[in-house]
């Protein structure tokens, strides 16, 4: 089962931004949390890459456009719990923003 997203440039900066927070979590982790870093870091990869090739097609600045994105289930799931778990971690209330867009459109196509 798939899950497809339609992001803009900014929700995929912070999401990216976020998620590189996933290397930095601690190493003495419970079961779920382990499952938690494991797809983070398929996550962090998958989001590492779109943002480049954004980024060297230069699509990244056209903020009219949405970006579209195809998770596997378990990844969607996965992200909504990573991303509400990590948003504390956030610095800067525009990036919070779309992070929480980008947490409310996962959870309605995850339910």
């Amino acid at each position: 089962m798939k899950v497809q997203l339609h992001i803009k440039p900014d929700a995929l900066i912070a999401v990216h931004k976020l998620l590189q927070n996933v290397y930095n979590l601690d190493a003495n982790q419970s079961k779920l949390q382990k499952v938690y870093s494991s797809i983070g870091f398929e996550l962090a990869e998958k989001f590492e890459k779109l943002y480049k090739s954004k980024i060297k097609s230069r699509d990244l600045f056209n903020h009219k456009k949405s970006i579209k994105l195809t998770l596997k289930f378990y990844q969607a799931w996965a992200l909504q719990a990573l991303l509400t778990d990590m948003l504390s971690l956030s610095d800067n209330k525009y990036q919070e923003h779309h992070i929480q867009t980008t947490i409310n459109q996962l959870d309605q196509k995850t339910c």
